[in-house]
């Protein structure tokens, strides 16, 4: 067969070509870091690369909402130990006038006291973070509670729970309701009000016979705050597991779609000899001195 100039030339391009694309290949390699920049480069891989990515966003989302949930349990958590305190004290006070005699100024006084801690406890139960009340249910930009001028108490809020998914298929209450906070088994606000009054009228046998109520509704609180900070070890032990799927699914990923950078350095180094090689052999055996500029 007769190999005339322009085989020579068509199969030189070729070749030029090739060895072209192979740098390129590995240059953009090196450059992004990654064995994978478009479908083409492997179809199955990156059909793999996908489902790591699409796994690893969700991950990254039941991670925000984990802590978006503690913070709110322990905001919660902060607030009914105030609340347990308020009614640690007004047993306390209860217990004084209940086995002392007292001056009716003494006594005005300790009826303050009571109506402080009742205020104290209204102001722990519209308790808000940032710009949301943590104990009016999802009426979160609702106060949940107001008092008359008979220390009274009304519920504004709801009973619905904020409800955040942590993992796949997997729903948990961030929230505790104002009403089965402090109003469900007992009133904790009618106890104090109660208090209030006995003291306001100096009903000795009154004040003694609510210490088993001021007793029950520091229970409730107790067993309320029990809940809260079970809910919160629960999240906490969900954010190692999501941590673990998240650092093992970032793992998956590199070990597919990244490249291994001192082969990619190494083999790029090949291709631009070899490339530079093909110019130079077709430029010397077609004496095309244009090639050199090519």
């Amino acid at each position: 067969m007769r190999v005339t100039t322009g085989m020579i030339f068509s199969q030189s391009t070729i070749n030029i070509n090739k060895q072209y694309e192979q740098l390129y290949k590995y240059d953009e390699y090196v450059s992004s870091g990654k064995r994978i920049n478009r479908p083409s480069d492997d179809p199955i891989d990156m059909g793999r690369v996908l489902g790591y990515r699409t796994l690893s966003s969700s991950l990254a989302q039941y991670q925000k909402n984990i802590d978006n949930g503690m913070t709110l349990l322990r905001y919660t958590e902060t607030a009914l130990a105030d609340a347990e305190q308020v009614f640690i004290d007004a047993k306390v006070l209860a217990e004084q006038m209940a086995t002392g005699t007292y001056t009716e100024e003494e006594r005005d006084m300790l009826a303050v006291q009571a109506e402080q801690l009742y205020d104290h406890l209204l102001q722990v139960a519209n308790t808000k973070v940032v710009d949301r009340h943590i104990f009016s249910g999802y009426k979160t930009d609702t106060l949940p509670f107001t008092r008359d001028a008979g220390y009274n108490v009304e519920y504004h809020g709801d009973s619905r729970q904020i409800r955040l998914a942590i993992y796949q298929e997997t729903e948990v209450a961030a929230n505790i309701t104002g009403q089965q906070a402090f109003m469900d088994d007992k009133n904790t606000f009618d106890v104090l009000r109660d208090l209030r009054n006995a003291l306001r009228q100096n009903d000795q046998a009154a004040v003694g016979e609510l210490l088993p109520e001021i007793s029950d509704a520091m229970s409730q609180i107790v067993r309320v705050r029990a809940f809260v900070g079970t809910a919160v070890k629960e999240m906490e032990a969900s954010k190692m597991m999501v941590q673990d799927f998240g650092a093992q699914t970032t793992e998956l990923l590199s070990n597919t779609e990244d490249v291994d950078i001192v082969d990619a350095v190494g083999k790029l180094a090949e291709r631009q000899i070899a490339y530079e090689a093909a110019l130079k052999s077709t430029s010397l055996i077609m004496n095309l001195s244009l090639i050199n500029f090519m």
